[in-house]
């Protein structure tokens, strides 16, 4: 939570995090799968040495980092743009 901008426990028994006060992850306090630690770790490891987690397509290209994470669906957007610049479809 060092790095969080925001954090609360909720009556779920579950903790929401965000880091720009706009989304929020929610992770089990109880009963931690593997998958929950190892996102914890991410987000701790992650925000501390300066990734970015990018969750829409409203931030330009050139703002990204090496260490930048895209969802899923903003990934395979960004491939098939890139695949079409290169003339491979």
């Amino acid at each position: 939570m060092t790095y969080a901008a925001d954090y609360r426990v909720t009556s779920r028994n579950e903790i929401l995090v965000s880091f720009n006060l706009k989304e929020y992850f929610a992770v089990p306090l109880t009963d931690l799968t593997y998958e929950d630690e190892n996102f914890l770790e991410l987000l701790y490891y992650g925000t501390k040495y300066g990734a970015n987690f990018i969750t829409d397509d409203k931030i330009p290209k050139k703002n990204y980092r090496d260490k930048t994470f895209l969802k899923p669906d903003l990934m395979e957007r960004e491939y098939l743009r890139h695949q079409q610049e290169l003339g491979f479809t």
